[in-house]
């Protein structure tokens, strides 16, 4: 799920990351988001180290699928196990009453009374749909959606967090967008 943008001879692109994953035999799903980095000088493209742009690695499988998953292998190739992939349901009304996760297949009785363990065809993801980039002016702005917030004190839970980040260094880009910063180096999107 890469984006690409461009803002005069800076070209940046992001996306999702699992090589904090890379030899660790008890979560295969670790995952960060990441900046990369190019300008088109006269003696040709110079490429810049990647950047992490969220610093502490989100665990995808251990944050739980809220609204169940778009297939099977999301949960069940994670190295945490079991996984709660299928949602609870009573199929009423037009919006079926939920309560819970489940993991389907299990014996019945696993979702309560009056209730069936489903799995929905169309699921949700956790990364990629609120993922994106944007340029302008010598800015760079990733977003990206975690359960893991980039700094202490941020709220939990699945957030989408926007951070600016300048091509050239003209002072704080916050200086430029205090308005939208409530934390050092973060803001969380609306």
């Amino acid at each position: 799920m890469p984006w690409i943008c461009v803002t005069g001879k800076h070209l940046f692109a992001s996306w999702y990351d699992r090589r904090p994953s890379t030899g660790v035999a008890t979560d295969n799903s670790l995952t960060d988001f990441y900046l990369g980095r190019m300008d088109f000088e006269m003696s040709g493209p110079k490429v810049s180290s990647n950047i992490n742009m969220s610093l502490n690695p989100d665990s995808q499988c251990s944050t739980g699928w809220p609204n169940g998953t778009r297939d099977d292998t999301s949960a069940t190739l994670c190295t945490i196990q079991p996984q709660a992939f299928g949602i609870c349901t009573n199929f009423t009304g037009p919006t079926p009453t939920t309560s819970g996760n489940c993991v389907p297949g299990q014996l019945p009785g696993t979702c309560g009374t009056n209730f069936t363990c489903f799995r929905p065809n169309g699921g949700v993801p956790k990364y990629g749909d609120y993922s994106g980039l944007a340029c302008g002016s010598g800015n760079a702005f990733a977003a990206w959606t975690t359960a893991t917030p980039p700094t202490s004190g941020a709220p939990a839970g699945m957030n989408v967090w926007v951070r600016p980040y300048q091509a050239v260094l003209r002072g704080s880009p916050f200086l430029q967008w205090r308005s939208k910063a409530s934390v050092q180096k973060y803001w969380k999107g609306p």
